[in-house]
């Protein structure tokens, strides 16, 4: 029998070559520990909201096409110059017209109404 990890640099090796030596079975421990995870903490709602808004998720599509292609280029917040921005949608039957924004200013935008 091996002798137990005593050192945090110890223990750190010994998980990282437990893992690779048993990665099919860590694998479906995660698999399954995720899956149960997202069942009670209320994941399923992604699909509801997808097939309630296929307007909205045609709009992020093409826009996330149009950016990957080189069509749109992506901007700073338009309002603080944050270099990681997000695409705000005013309206979603023009999925290419969007305010580059943080995410604070985007959900500031979303649920105060403002800006």
């Amino acid at each position: 029998m091996e002798a137990k990890p005593k050192t945090l640099e110890q223990k750190a090796t010994y998980h990282r070559e437990y893992r690779l030596k048993n990665l099919k079975k860590m694998r479906a421990y995660n698999r399954e520990y995720n899956k149960n995870w997202r069942k009670i903490h209320g994941y399923g709602e992604a699909e509801r909201w997808i097939a309630k808004n296929p307007d909205k998720v045609r709009a992020q599509y093409k826009l996330r096409y149009a950016v990957k292609s080189g069509k749109v280029k992506k901007y700073w917040c338009e309002i603080c110059h944050s270099e990681e921005s997000v695409a705000h949608h005013d309206d979603y039957m023009k999925p290419l017209e969007v305010r580059w924004l943080c995410r604070s200013h985007h959900r500031q935008i979303h649920y105060t109404k403002t800006c």
